[in-house]
């Protein structure tokens, strides 16, 4: 990662620690950033637009209100991480694992889920919508609660839901390859 990104990063976290006064926003654009841990940064109301993450590490970040729109997140870990109002639409994640996220009325529309791993999380009013295209494909969901989510038109290939609980949550499949394994279905 180049010394003008890091310095980005670092001036975007002292201003959300209230350490600078003037306004501090942090965009980036089409870059690709490999093998960086993000873990000690702030990244709630950030935009991250284009970006192709390989190897990276996102633990307890604070991602609410972010916009990753069009990024790709190969190799990465996300875990212990708050992911309020966020826009994440057209997001592409390859061998990627997830753990312990909160998400919270985000969008995931037109999301690509391929050969990926997500646990013990909850999603809560979240949206995966297939707009153009949506596929979930060789993903496996453990422990994970959907409250009120849709997922609407979505191409499901070898996708297993275990020991997950779902609640007021519409699923509408385009291509079916779904297996519920021990999973509960609950209404409000």
């Amino acid at each position: 990662m180049d010394n003008k990104l890091l310095k980005l990063l670092k001036d975007y976290n002292r201003y959300q620690k209230g350490e600078l006064t003037e306004p501090c926003e942090l965009i980036i654009k089409n870059r690709k950033i490999a093998r960086f841990d993000f873990s000690k940064y702030d990244l709630g109301s950030t935009c991250f637009l284009s970006i192709e993450f390989y190897s990276c590490g996102f633990r307890d970040v604070y991602l609410d209100y972010s916009n990753f729109g069009g990024s790709i997140f190969n190799h990465c870990i996300l875990e212990n991480n708050s992911l309020i109002k966020a826009y994440w639409n057209n997001v592409k994640m390859v061998n990627t694992t997830i753990k312990s996220l909160n998400a919270l009325k985000t969008e995931f529309m037109n999301i690509e889920l391929n050969d990926s791993l997500i646990e013990d999380s909850s999603f809560q009013k979240c949206i995966f919508t297939n707009l153009e295209q949506s596929t979930i494909k060789n993903v496996t969901f453990i422990n994970c609660t959907f409250n009120a989510c849709t997922f609407a038109n979505c191409i499901f290939r070898n996708v297993k839901f275990v020991k997950c609980a779902f609640c007021d949550t519409e699923i509408i499949f385009e291509k079916d390859e779904a297996q519920f394994m021990d999973c509960q279905a609950l209404n409000s």
